[in-house]
């Protein structure tokens, strides 16, 4: 503490007093007791340390960097440090308990650390008279009577909790829900007896390959015992699983289901189930009558190999996902404008790659709009929009980051080039549902929403959504008499989808392909490649849908053209690479890389009204009597099992033409 006030002119109380006796009646009276006080980050930049936190009303908590205050007269001044927390342990990978890997993913490496001061600035943003903490606890102990009530509001900052940029994250949990199986009821007969001792188990498919590290499952149809899948990468299990229930289904025989015996105990608590039909982890209520019914002594067992849960969140503990990213290239972490990165806040990708997208000087006109700070004198500028849209711009533009980190230089905890944008998440999330969670969420969904939050508190009379708005219109023939009817819709994103019949494969690749379906291997699909134009073709070319109902001549058939009838400044294109397996009625991806040209000519898919069209009247004869909506029974039934309700995919055929079931999921 002498050190400091050796390095520092001393500020006696009466030249305190007389430096703020001018501001204390713009004090606030009294602290709300639901403030929010911000010592951690500043509510419009991303800086750390020297901030200045508003005393006055409404901006009470509220921090600042010095150039940005928004009034002359009394602040707090936080100077923030961060230190290693004492409390931090590193994943030893050797723990079966998941609520202690769970509890070590939630506590971070270092812990941050305050100073807490008084500054009065004036209204040219100086510094007139400031009172570091330590000569505020020391010199004045028994404060003057003018300085009370001052003192208490530093006391209501001092001993408050800040409210932290990650106490506006989600709170990960795994509360280890999984889906129950449909196939609660199979069909079960012991063809290959287990070993009643665990060291005689192996994998029946490829002994030789089995490493003895317990990943092996158990069919509850036929006891066939064989090792887990195989990784991405190779490594995991044999895949013999896969391969016995492929083979059997083949053959006529579904056999479902299987438990991974090592994981085996005698209350069946945590017991890994998965199910090959469904493709996923499953809930099995009658696993216990199952096993009995297999001969399985699982009264005797103990549980030897970890749950696919806890090795998947010892995975994220301890993980070096570096050795994927950029593999084989020499990386310097830079930073500066135009080099600044979005650290993850949990599933946070869809945020990540729309903001640098649109807002990191691609777009002209965000850039010129919000590319400076402004100074607010008034209301909660952590939750306000447009402050926190300007706060992201910003600091794109100029490039700066957090301070106050004294870390080794390319530290994933080191601040260059990165921040962590919690209050704009939160800002633009508002009361939505899905948005709120650390759940993965659609780019596109998310695109859409921050275009109309935005739009929704501009003033300005051209709104951002405008730069990317256009319009499609949709040209309907019906076949009966060939009568036209338009249909005009408004978007900001053009979806596209993948013709899986214009994917072209390498030559080796396919003979590589071709080699493992021999071998019986289970391998990744090799990446296919196809042309950006093939899918805005896919998307423009005519299609039929002959249960489409016309009601002016009571006739059904339509042949339907899509295309752009207006373009914006920015067009967003999204290529969809999922489609539904039709087997499973599952999202299933396609790996296939999207040719896209620098120069994209895009006027042969303008929307175009030949001469000659003649349109279909509105409404049908006095005389006709009306028909009802009859949909398509065969593409209803596929909506319904991917769990959607009966009336909202009637909906969705009714609003989609009748036809396929891939547009009527995207409307849902």
């Amino acid at each position: 503490l002498k050190s400091i006030h050796n390095c520092r002119p001393f500020m006696d109380t009466s030249s305190f007093i007389s430096s703020c006796s001018a501001h204390l009646e713009s004090l606030i009276i009294q602290a709300p007791s639901d403030f929010e006080c911000h010592k951690e980050e500043a509510v419009q930049t991303f800086h750390k340390t020297d901030l200045y936190i508003s005393l006055s009303h409404p901006t009470f908590g509220q921090s600042y960097p010095l150039n940005l205050v928004p009034n002359k007269g009394i602040y707090c001044t936080s100077n923030l440090t961060r230190v290693p927390n004492p409390d931090y342990k590193e994943s030893d990978g050797k723990t079966d308990d998941l609520s202690t890997l769970i509890s070590k993913s939630n506590v971070s490496k270092f812990k941050s650390e305050w100073s807490l001061g008084l500054a009065v600035v004036s209204e040219d943003k100086e510094v007139l008279s400031s009172l570091s903490q330590s000569e505020i606890d020391e010199v004045l102990p028994q404060p003057p009577s003018e300085l009370t009530h001052l003192l208490s509001l530093y006391k209501e900052i001092k001993s408050t909790t800040a409210f932290t940029t990650t106490s506006l994250l989600p709170t990960p949990t795994f509360d280890g829900s999984i889906l129950t199986t449909k196939h609660t009821s199979i069909s079960q007969k012991l063809e290959y007896p287990v070993p009643s001792s665990p060291s005689s188990w192996t994998c029946l498919h490829s002994p030789s390959e089995y490493k003895n590290d317990g990943n092996l499952w158990l069919n509850l149809s036929d006891g066939y015992l064989a090792g887990g899948r195989k990784n991405w990468d190779g490594s995991g299990g044999t895949g013999g699983g896969m391969i016995h229930y492929e083979s059997e289904k083949a053959s006529g025989r579904l056999k479902p289901l299987s438990v991974k015996i090592t994981t085996l105990n005698a209350e069946l608590k945590g017991v890994d189930c998965f199910s090959y039909d469904e493709d996923d982890m499953v809930n099995i209520p009658n696993l216990r009558e199952m096993l009995d019914n297999l001969g399985i002594d699982y009264a005797n067992l103990n549980k030897t190999a970890k749950t696919t849960a806890e090795l998947e969140v010892e995975l994220n503990l301890s993980y070096d996902f570096s050795a994927i990213t950029e593999e084989g290239s020499s990386l310097v972490p830079v930073s500066g404008p135009g080099m600044i990165g979005l650290k993850n806040m949990g599933n946070s990708c869809y945020l990540a790659s729309v903001s640098q997208l649109i807002l990191s000087g691609n777009v002209e006109e965000i850039w010129r709009r919000y590319g400076k700070v402004e100074i607010r004198k008034e209301g909660m500028m952590s939750s306000d929009i447009l402050t926190q849209v300007r706060k992201v711009v910003n600091c794109f533009k100029e490039g700066y980051t957090s301070e106050g980190y004294t870390g080794a230089v390319g530290d994933e905890d080191d601040p260059k080039g990165q921040v962590l944008p919690t209050m704009f998440k939160k800002s633009i999330a508002g009361e939505h549902e899905e948005f709120n969670t650390g759940q993965q969420q659609d780019a596109v969904e998310w695109f859409r929403w921050f275009l109309e939050r935005v739009s929704e508190a501009e003033e300005e009379e051209v709104k951002v959504k405008g730069l990317f708005g256009f319009e499609m219109e949709q040209r309907n023939v019906c076949v009966e008499d060939k009568t036209v009817r338009y249909k005009k819709s408004e978007e900001n994103c053009l979806v596209l989808n993948v013709p899986k019949e214009k994917i072209v494969y390498e030559e080796e690749q396919e003979r590589e392909e071709k080699k493992m379906k021999v071998e019986g291997e289970e391998k990744k699909k090799p990446t296919g490649k196809v042309s950006i134009y093939d899918c805005l073709d896919h998307l423009t070319q005519p299609s039929h849908n002959p249960d489409h109902l016309w009601e002016h001549n009571n006739s059904r058939g339509t042949t339907s053209t899509l295309g752009v009838k207006t373009f914006p400044k920015y067009l967003p294109l999204q290529v969809q690479r999922y489609e539904i397996d039709e087997a499973t009625y599952m999202p299933k991806k396609l790996e296939v890389d999207v040719d896209v040209p620098e120069t994209l000519e895009l006027e042969k898919y303008r929307a175009k009204r030949p001469d000659g069209d003649v349109e279909a009247p509105d409404s049908a004869p006095a005389d006709a009597a009306p028909a009802q909506f009859v949909p398509n029974e065969a593409t209803l039934q596929q909506l319904m099992g991917m769990g959607f309700q009966r009336n909202g995919c009637v909906r969705a055929l009714l609003n989609t033409g009748n036809s396929d079931a891939d547009s009527a999921m995207n409307w849902v």
